[in-house]
């Protein structure tokens, strides 16, 4: 089972030479033709006891149905708060993660 969420961005060269000389620790840069890449590996998160959000918690039929998507949206943004890559993806306590809040969050 895998424990971390990996976020991936591409850039041409001319923009990244600064920003490689300044990278945070645990990225990993990988240079492409004509482009550099950045790759890092967050940490993933528990929800009370779950790995992550859990489609089967939404009250909506649709969501409950099809909602992976939206799931797979809240997690990527929970991790990436986390992570401090992005702010205010997620609205609630992001130090304190809740099933409740949680639910509130894709509906």
């Amino acid at each position: 089972m895998y424990n971390k969420f990996v976020v991936e961005d591409c850039f041409p060269l001319d923009i990244m030479k600064e920003w490689q000389e300044n990278k945070e620790p645990g990225s990993l840069f990988i240079q492409e033709q004509e482009r550099i890449c950045m790759k890092k590996e967050l940490e993933y998160f528990y929800i009370e006891n779950s790995f992550g959000g859990n489609q089967d918690w939404f009250r909506d039929y649709w969501m409950h149905l099809g909602g992976c998507a939206a799931a797979a949206a809240c997690d990527s943004c929970i991790s990436m708060e986390k992570a401090g890559v992005k702010k205010k993806l997620y609205p609630f306590d992001i130090k304190n993660l809740n099933k409740s809040d949680y639910l509130d969050f894709p509906c």
